[in-house]
This record gives C-alpha cells, structure tokens and sequence, in this order.
C-alpha cells in the first residue's frame, strides 16, 4: 500500500466517525467503506495505537479517542466560539453567581468546552472535555429539541434502558413530551439528571444556518435553584445564548417572539 493510499484510508476511517453515532464495530465500517474486514481492522488498530481512536473492550467497538477530542477543541477554539462566549459566560455568572458554561454538540454527544466558575462556596463545575448524551442534562436537552428530527429519533432510541443518576430509568416517552416544551420556551432545565444534587437551566445556541450548535447554562445546585428558580432564570440564559448566535451568524425569525423566534 502507497503511503498516500494509507493517508487516504486513515483519512476515511475518521471520517466515518462523523456520522453522529457514538461508536462502530469493524463489520459495519466494512460494509460502509466496501473494504475488507482485515484493512478496517489494521487502520483501526493504527488509529488505537496513536490515541484517535479508542476500543471499548466490553462491547469491542470503537469510538472518537482522546487525541480525536483534542483535534477537535483545537478546530473549535480556531473559529473562536470559546473566546466569542466567555463574555456570555462571565456575564451570566456575575448575575447569577451560579457557574456558566459552554456546552459543544458533537454527534449524538455533547463537549464541555468552557466554564467560568460561580461565586459560591458550594458550587457545581465540570470537566472540560466531559462528553455526555444528549438526553440527560438541561445543557444537552437544549440541544436535542432543535435536532432535525432523524436525528433526535437517533438519540431517543439510544435513551432506551439508560439510567439516570439516581439509578431511575431515563423516562422516553415524558422526555420525547418536553422537547416541545423546551422549544416553547427557548430553554431547558434538568434536576440531578447526571450529576446529584445539580440544577440546570440551559438555552441552545445556533450557527449562521440556524443549525443548533451548542448550549450556554447556568449550572447551579438544587440547594439552591428548585424548578421555580429555574424557569425564573430561563429568560436570562435564553438572551445571552441568542446573543452569542448572533454573532455566529444566527438571525432569528422577525415576526415572532422569545423562545418562539428559534429555528425549527
């Protein structure tokens, strides 16, 4: 094999991984790309060995590895959606003083990418480069109501059986009745989904072609922030991740109002 034709095969190895699912098996990679199951399973290996690619050893399927993440922070922070954010973020912080964060969507995922922690004491934070699915959490929950809709179907079949924190299983059919809610009212909120004792509310944020992109939340603890609490704050999330889509490009609908004025 020519060291171009094996640039090539890496090349749409990980361009595979683009589909929004969050994992591939060497069978189905092979039908897809029409290559023989041996080569799959030599550039994955390649792939695995240099961190781009990682193996679940449970299921022996292969996912987006630590390097892949890193690529993509970098390609992320090069069109400047972190540093067009933090203005957002701080402001949103310093009204609240609950910790703000920028959430990334990332196929049937999303990505923490930045955060400016709140003022108190006792606080919730995450970890940036966290990925978690997009139907636990008011900053993933944000995300998934603007889906088109194969794709929330994608990620609602995936729903099926998962646990939430508190060891309950993921309710479908009354998450699959909120989406529409949360696009209502152009935001959405979440009570120790995936973390204890968290409280979340989160409004989706959206490129030039009115495509959802990512999520700015007001990530507090339920010591403090009940539903009430919330929704009170929903407003003022919803405004701040306008604000930022504006100046990624977004231009709402002028006829219509609040949460109403975001793309379907």
């Amino acid at each position: 094999m020519s060291r171009y034709s094996a640039a090539r095969r890496v090349a749409e190895v990980l361009g595979a991984f683009l589909d929004g699912k969050p994992d591939h098996g060497v069978s189905e990679l092979s039908r897809q790309l029409g290559w023989p199951k041996s080569v799959v399973h030599r550039v994955l290996s390649t792939l695995q060995e240099s961190g781009f690619i990682a193996l679940d050893p449970a299921t022996r399927r292969y996912r987006l590895g630590p390097k892949a993440l890193r690529l993509g922070l970098a390609a992320m922070a090069q069109i400047d959606v972190c540093r067009l954010a933090l203005p957002h973020l701080r402001a949103l912080r310093d009204r609240t003083g609950e910790t703000a964060v920028l959430s990334l969507l990332s196929g049937n995922e999303t990505i923490e990418v930045e955060q400016v922690e709140g003022l108190h004491s006792v606080r919730q934070t995450v970890q940036m480069g966290e990925r978690s699915p997009l139907y636990l959490g008011a900053s993933n929950k944000a995300m998934l109501a603007y889906l088109p809709p194969e794709h929330q179907e994608q990620v609602l079949a995936e729903a099926e059986g998962a646990i939430r924190v508190d060891g309950t299983p993921v309710d479908v059919a009354a998450l699959r009745k909120e989406l529409p809610a949360i696009r209502r009212q152009g935001y959405a909120v979440s009570q120790s989904e995936r973390i204890p004792g968290a409280a979340s509310v989160a409004a989706p944020v959206f490129n030039h072609r009115g495509e959802v992109v990512g999520s700015l939340s007001v990530a507090g603890v339920t010591l403090r922030q009940d539903l009430a609490a919330l929704h009170a704050l929903g407003p003022l999330v919803r405004e701040a991740a306008q604000a930022l889509s504006t100046e990624l490009g977004w231009v709402p609908a002028e006829s219509t109002r609040a949460g109403e004025s975001l793309p379907a």
